[in-house]
């Protein structure tokens, strides 16, 4: 497989209160102390995508970096060992897994979850030690620390954060996201031209359609994963459309926020931001559409088209265009595509999509904090064999993996995602990458991941009505409205603050 200069251009852009408060949140020993831990048995870890798992026929070469970090780790901590538990077999619902085993109190000790899950309330609240003040100490294996919390990305940290700023995971690596399309198609029907903007991209896409290819497909219609993947419209979009008026949406962080938290998006709601009553909200919709209708691979709004079955119609060769993550190469390779690919960032809005389109470059909002190492320490209710000394090895595991260099390792192991503990080894390529990150893009989310499961299943919900051209697009904002109303009420219940002041400012 060739790969065009083109592709590092995508790399370069690549962005609960605690129940148990008082005695579970502490312990008597210091975290990072090696060899002197008074724990002794099996610390348990769902570590997702980087779990060294035995080689399968489906999985031939998983990663081994965390096995061989770990095994460090064990030797200066005599009598500890970290189990890692294997990746779930296909088909199987994560959320509903864990759910079950936090209920049943059989939790693992580290367990993987997107922060948006823990942030408003996918992952029982409770159930996941809040951070914070762990944070605060010292990372005794970087030399010089006196605050881990300084080690991770400022950016990262604030897009992460949930309704009153508490950090439920230590979070690692960063997602980047790409549009990738066949080099031969492309040449065959003369683009010959940068896409930047929808325009760039719609021109295309008709050239496409001209010479008799089909330009792109998206999996629209199914369930599963595909919502999540929807959100990357949506952050596009509204980074761009709502740029202007960022400070007044971040009614708490100001000028220096960076993303809006959780609450921040619900007084939004509330304040006709995220309404079907902001033209900027769901107007976008329109245009998708059209692509859908005139330039999309037929049945894109149907529950038998899923992401992998998007991914084979592009190694087939039926569709000259994916939209996909910074995994993508890992996946071509696996297929053993033998015709040259390329890739570019996410066409940014222009006046095809909106009046209120600007010149700020959105695309790298759509990458993220949103990978595999993501990961949350369970409490005694989630877990039966938690305990104030298990949680002190537990602290010092993480951290260890939190250096710099063990960041780098595992991370770089698996070349689907970037590191971002500050100072971890990076590839040449990934420099800009890094200064982006320090840079400290803002990202909108308009609601979606920041209000819950409900929202952002009603939000893709009453998109695929409308593409189906089942309803209005004032038809689906009123519908959406009812639920951000519920959802927005529910997170300004929680906030621990009083938000009156901020209401009905517009």
């Amino acid at each position: 497989m060739k790969k065009t200069a083109v592709i590092v251009s995508v790399l370069l852009i690549l962005t609960i209160s605690m129940a148990f408060a008082g005695g579970q949140q502490g312990g008597t020993g210091q975290a990072g102390e090696g060899g002197t831990s008074r724990y002794r048995g099996t610390i348990t870890m769902y570590a997702q995508g980087y779990s060294p798992d035995q080689p399968t026929t489906t999985r031939p070469n998983p990663p081994t970096m965390f096995r061989t970090i770990a095994a460090r780790w064990e030797a200066m901590h005599p009598g500890i060992t970290i189990d890692f538990l294997p990746n779930l077999e296909a088909g199987t619902d994560y959320l509903t897994w864990l759910r079950t085993r936090i209920a049943g109190g059989t939790a693992p000790d580290i367990f993987w979850a997107q922060y948006y899950d823990l942030n408003t309330g996918g992952i029982p609240t409770g159930s996941f030690y809040q951070l914070n003040e762990f944070l605060e100490r010292p990372n005794i294996h970087i030399s010089g620390n006196t605050r881990w919390l300084d080690t991770f990305q400022r950016a990262l940290v604030t897009q992460s954060s949930g309704i009153n700023g508490e950090i439920n995971n230590i979070n690692g690596d960063y997602v980047g996201t790409m549009v990738v399309y066949n080099v031969a198609m492309f040449r065959q029907a003369g683009i010959n031209f940068p896409i930047v903007t929808w325009s760039d991209y719609t021109r295309a896409c008709q050239m496409l359609i001209n010479a008799g290819i089909t330009p792109w497909a998206y999996a629209f219609g199914n369930a599963g994963s595909a919502p999540d993947y929807f959100t990357w419209f949506t952050r596009l979009y509204a980074t761009n459309l709502y740029y202007n008026d960022f400070e007044r949406l971040a009614v708490r962080g100001g000028r220096n926020a960076l993303s809006l938290s959780p609450v921040e998006v619900a007084i939004g709601v509330k304040n006709g931001y995220f309404t079907h009553e902001d033209p900027r909200f769901i107007g976008f919709w329109a245009n998708l559409k059209d692509h859908i209708d005139n330039y999309m691979a037929r049945d894109s709004i149907s529950a038998a088209v899923t992401n992998q079955s998007i991914l084979n119609m592009f190694i087939n060769q039926q569709v000259a265009i994916i939209w996909n993550g910074s995994w993508v190469g890992n996946d071509l390779r696996a297929a053993n595509v033998t015709f040259e690919w390329a890739g570019f960032p996410f066409p940014i809005p222009d006046s095809s999509v909106s009046p209120y389109a600007n010149d700020f470059n959105s695309a790298p909002a759509v990458g993220g904090p949103s990978a595999a190492f993501q990961y949350s320490i369970s409490t005694p209710r989630a877990n039966m064999t938690m305990n104030n000394d298990k949680l002190e090895a537990v602290l010092d595991w993480l951290m260890f993996i939190t250096t710099p260099e063990n960041n780098a390792a595992i991370v770089n192991d698996v070349g689907s995602f970037v590191p971002t503990i500050i100072g971890a080894p990076q590839n040449p390529a990934n420099a800009e990458l890094v200064s982006m990150l320090q840079a400290e893009p803002k990202v909108i989310d308009i609601g979606p991941l920041s209000l819950g499961a409900a929202a952002q299943q009603a939000f893709y919900r009453e998109f695929q009505i409308y593409a189906q051209g089942n309803q209005t697009l004032e038809q689906a904002g009123r519908n959406i409205r009812d639920v951000f109303d519920r959802a927005a009420d529910e997170i300004i219940a929680r906030a621990d603050f009083d938000v009156t002041p901020y209401l009905n400012r517009r």
